[in-house]
């Protein structure tokens, strides 16, 4: 693993020997189960791409969404149903593209294409099968962006998710981990960014430590919708997500349970174990941004996607960023309520780790452990690999918690009681 690459994501590769690449288009590959871009369409697209060259990169899946998107509005000009899910399809394009986009050098270019990836998604609602809203969560004086999904026909308040994503994810990459899967399965779903995801940094929201307040504004917003069972509310995290929901539920006594793939309890000693020490050094700092430079020049995805962190934290550096992480970690014991503790093979050592400390911590009987495997095609960091699979694994659990199906038995799929 390359220096640069804060995180261990995947031990498989599929098309680009720069880890960082390869695991994001394992990640948009993911997306065409639930309606993104064809494996044809991002093969293509990906081999334009000069292994470890974000521009590469950016140009071809740019130029992937600008053409589909073209198709997409002459299909809506039409009045055709297949413009909708080809507007998904575009999103993906441009999805893809933003992710290797560095929003400190380059931010005209960065923000133009997240207001082009959330206007073909919002193009694409109509093809979900299901009522899908942009919302904005009140907290404090700003909000928060999601979507709320609703089941069809409700005739009375049913399960909710409520889903939060990692540093890098915005609302509508949720709709690939739970927003298309849950309304068929008789569950809404609420997706959040958190201060410091999506574009909040511009609107003065950062990444921060103390995450309780966006969370508990969250759970207030969806308790208080007519749709929304208020003993059937659960939160499901993603990535650093995962810190988010463990330390949310040591305190709000309103969610009813718990996922997290991966939970974690210490959030700043899961970053600062992947960082050389000697970057963490403050006595070194200007030896620290000038090995950061140097290794910028052999893995520029890696290097830009520390830039970012460092503008979602609203921070002049990297080492400013990591350090505003720091904070007491989560009293595992104290947390009430059912939780599922997923990971996978391909996760970094660390986070391995904080999920089987947090596992054997919980005190809450209904507790389950899961690690989803190579053998399954699931290695990889938060299951990109295997939606299908992970949908299943998720969502029978919460069967099964909320005793939705009352024949539902344990049959191995999970370990723990």
């Amino acid at each position: 693993m390359t220096k640069t690459t804060m995180f261990e994501r995947s031990r498989t590769r599929v098309r680009i020997s720069n880890e960082d690449m390869d695991y994001l288009f394992q990640v948009v590959l993911g997306y065409h189960p639930h309606g993104g871009a064809s494996y044809g369409e991002l093969f293509r697209a990906a081999s334009k791409v000069e292994d470890g060259e974000p521009e590469s990169w950016i140009s071809a899946f740019r130029k992937m969404g600008e053409r589909i998107e073209r198709l997409a509005t002459g299909l809506e000009a039409l009045g055709r149903a297949s413009a909708a899910p080809t507007f998904l399809r575009a999103f993906t394009g441009y999805r893809t593209a933003a992710f290797l986009m560095n929003p400190k050098t380059d931010f005209e270019r960065f923000s133009n294409t997240v207001e082009s990836f959330v206007r073909c998604f919002r193009k694409a609602i109509p093809s979900f099968g299901c009522s899908c809203e942009p919302v904005r969560i009140p907290y404090e004086d700003n909000y928060l962006s999601g979507y709320f999904y609703g089941v069809e026909e409700q005739s009375a308040p049913r399960p909710t998710v409520l889903i939060v994503g990692g540093g890098d994810t915005y609302a509508e990459d949720l709709h690939f981990w739970s927003g298309a899967a849950g309304p068929g399965r008789g569950y809404n779903v609420l997706s959040l960014e958190l201060p410091g995801y999506g574009l909040s940094p511009t609107r003065g929201l950062y990444l921060l430590a103390g995450l309780e307040a966006p969370m508990r504004a969250a759970v207030d917003y969806a308790l208080a919708k007519p749709q929304v069972d208020s003993d059937a509310l659960a939160l499901y995290s993603i990535s650093g997500g995962g810190y988010a929901v463990t330390r949310t539920v040591a305190t709000e006594r309103r969610v009813r349970a718990a996922i997290a793939t991966t939970p974690i309890y210490d959030i700043y000693q899961l970053i600062t174990e992947a960082i050389p020490a000697i970057l963490l050094d403050e006595r070194r700092s200007g030896v620290s941004r000038w090995l950061l430079e140097v290794s910028g020049h052999f893995n520029k995805a890696g290097k830009n996607n520390m830039d970012k962190f460092a503008w979602q934290s609203g921070k002049g550096s990297l080492l400013e960023a990591i350090r505003s992480t720091e904070g007491e970690p989560v009293d595992v014991k104290a947390i009430g309520c059912p939780m599922l503790c997923l990971a996978a093979e391909g996760d970094p050592p660390e986070a391995l780790a904080q999920t089987r400390y947090v596992f054997d911590h919980l005190e809450h009987p209904k507790k389950a452990l899961r690690v989803l495997t190579a053998e399954e095609g699931a290695e990889a960091h938060t299951h990109v690999n295997n939606f299908p699979l992970l949908d299943q694994v998720v969502f029978d659990w919460l069967d099964e918690t909320f005793a939705q199906d009352e024949t539902a038995q344990r049959v191995g799929l999970v370990e723990g009681a």
